[in-house]
């Protein structure tokens, strides 16, 4: 599938690689379709592009690359819906802000996006603690 994004122009997507959130994300419940794009192999960032806004795409990080110990506490109801199983490989995401300040990120670390890699489903979970 092709498609046309304002970051990247167009781009040629597999169907398979499709990501679905079937809540959409906090704030934006209408997006619920992304692909990962990795940009740059040389760096741990890559961009999530909605598929149902071209004009969206956000930067997200694996956070374990700068806060090794960073844990996601989840509960099996929370994840039942996306197929996550104590068998399933998980990632973890969080969204990057590039902040004005030259050379400041900021990670969101209480809204990870949590990825069942097998079945392609996500949630965003907010963290209460």
């Amino acid at each position: 599938m092709i498609i046309q994004t304002r970051l990247f122009g167009e781009i040629e997507i597999e169907d398979a690689k499709i990501l679905t959130f079937p809540s959409g994300l906090v704030g934006m419940k209408h997006l619920k379709q992304f692909i990962l794009l990795d940009k740059d192999q040389d760096h741990p960032f890559r961009w999530m592009q909605s598929l149902d806004d071209s004009s969206i795409a956000f930067l997200t990080l694996e956070p374990q690359v700068f806060h090794p110990d960073y844990r996601v506490p989840l509960q099996q109801q929370e994840v039942e819906p996306i197929g996550i199983t104590e068998t399933t490989e998980v990632l973890v995401l969080c969204i990057v802000t590039i902040c004005r300040e030259p050379k400041t990120l900021t990670a969101n670390l209480q809204a990870p996006l949590v990825i069942n890699v097998e079945g392609r489903m996500g949630k965003q979970v907010i963290l209460l603690e």
